[in-house]
């Protein structure tokens, strides 16, 4: 057992403890010694703010929780350990703007949605009202660590909205469940087919005497002759053995058509939310 020193406010909060029999005391602060075994004593040493001095016993102050729902994008704050005559209003405070809500039976709710994009970026909410302590944080998203600005928007339905600032990060953010390998895989797919009919068809095509002739310079004409002759031949994925009549298409096939599916999806996705999402940069 110990003795503790409180410096209690006016508003008898306790703004500091320590063991140390303090040498001065903080200009209308009043200094309360009690033993460290009583209820709150080690608690009060390690956030003080959040509890107050009765005159006999140390107490936890009326304090805030937040719970939020996704499905109903509805923000609640929750006074716990309400005084007799709670506050009427608090203020939410997160990405720089605070919002004022009406506190009845010790609840204020407010409507906040998420974008996708911004679900993995830390989300930091207090909450201040008077007599109330006001040092608790909550993180409505995730722990991604890149430094990612964000900003609250109003969506077409009129709901506060947290969303990236980033255009690389929203085009990144649905890109970026698509594998790599995958997407290298459905490139040199494509461009093997375009450079088959460029190369072995539509240029060959241009230049029979049933069509208006393509004039090609002797640069053109020795780099086209390279390619048929180099380049060409080394295309795996042609025309007659990527899908054969009656068979079965060539597993590279198979995964770039799934590949292109996802692209398709994850490009309408960020193309919504390039669309949606104001000031990007």
């Amino acid at each position: 057992m110990a003795t503790l020193y409180l410096f209690v406010d006016s508003t008898n909060v306790i703004q500091h403890a320590q063991y140390e029999s303090p040498v001065t005391i903080p200009s209308g602060d009043m200094l309360v010694s009690v033993s460290d075994t009583v209820a709150n004593a080690l608690e009060c040493l390690a956030n003080p703010t959040a509890y107050s001095w009765t005159g006999s016993a140390i107490v936890v102050r009326p304090a805030w929780s937040l719970a939020y729902d996704a499905s109903t994008i509805t923000l609640t704050l929750t006074l716990t350990n309400p005084p007799a005559s709670p506050p009427t209003s608090v203020d939410m405070t997160l990405v720089g703007t605070t919002y004022t809500g009406t506190v009845s039976n010790n609840q204020a709710t407010f409507s906040l949605a998420i974008h996708p994009t911004a679900s993995v970026l830390p989300i930091w909410v207090t909450a201040s009202a008077t007599g109330t302590y006001n040092g608790n944080t909550w993180n409505l998203g995730g722990t991604y660590t890149a430094a990612i600005p964000l900003q609250i928007y109003t969506s077409s339905t009129g709901i506060p909205t947290v969303a990236p600032t980033s255009y690389d990060w929203v085009m990144g953010f649905y890109g970026g469940g698509i594998n790599q390998a995958a997407q290298l895989n459905a490139i040199t797919v494509s461009l093997g087919e375009m450079w088959q009919l460029m190369h072995a068809v539509v240029l060959p095509a241009l230049q029979q005497s049933t069509w208006a002739a393509v004039a090609l310079t002797a640069n053109e004409s020795n780099a086209l002759s390279d390619i048929t002759t180099n380049i060409l031949p080394n295309i795996v994925t042609t025309l007659d053995v990527l899908y054969p009549s009656g068979g079965t298409p060539m597993p590279v096939y198979t995964q770039m058509k799934g590949i292109m599916t996802a692209v398709q999806t994850a490009v309408g996705d960020a193309n919504t939310a390039l669309e949606t999402i104001p000031n990007l940069q």
